[in-house]
């Protein structure tokens, strides 16, 4: 059983392949945000327009900032891969490693495009390496495959 598991942060996804009879886990590919660490300020050129009157000041335009639109179309991506894998038969089961901000975005990404999670683990180890990934999530993984 071909089993992977995705380690994402807001500017990396990382996935990898491993199974009960091989657990450590060997990297697979990579998906990179590079807008991730911009500012604000890079994404937009204006400021939103405002509205004042004699009652109240309001601001126009969307309350979603440009920074949340990235997160969206980063989740996008990542689950336009997993998707397109999982109708290859690339895997059987997928394990998310997310960091806590992150993993509620790729969960609702996941469940619009009938992505079945097997387990999430909301933890921030994107800079792991193998070895220490490893020895990190050994209970968690070996928990979780089906025997």
């Amino acid at each position: 059983m071909n089993n992977w598991i995705l380690i994402a942060d807001k500017s990396s996804t990382k996935i990898y392949n491993c199974s009960k009879e091989h657990p450590r886990p060997v990297m697979m590919a990579e998906i990179e945000n590079k807008d991730a660490k911009a500012y604000e300020s890079e994404y937009t050129s204006d400021r939103r327009g405002r509205r004042t009157s004699a009652l109240s000041s309001s601001s126009f335009g969307r309350k979603d900032t440009a920074k949340t639109k990235n997160i969206c179309d980063y989740t996008h991506i990542i689950s336009d891969y997993i998707k397109s894998n999982l109708n290859k038969h690339q895997f059987d089961e997928l394990i998310v490693v997310a960091a806590p901000e992150l993993l509620g975005e790729i969960r609702s990404e996941f469940n619009r495009n009938k992505i079945k999670i097997l387990k999430t683990i909301p933890k921030d180890l994107h800079e792991l390496n193998e070895q220490t990934l490893y020895t990190r999530l050994r209970s968690d993984i070996l928990d979780s495959f089906p025997v």
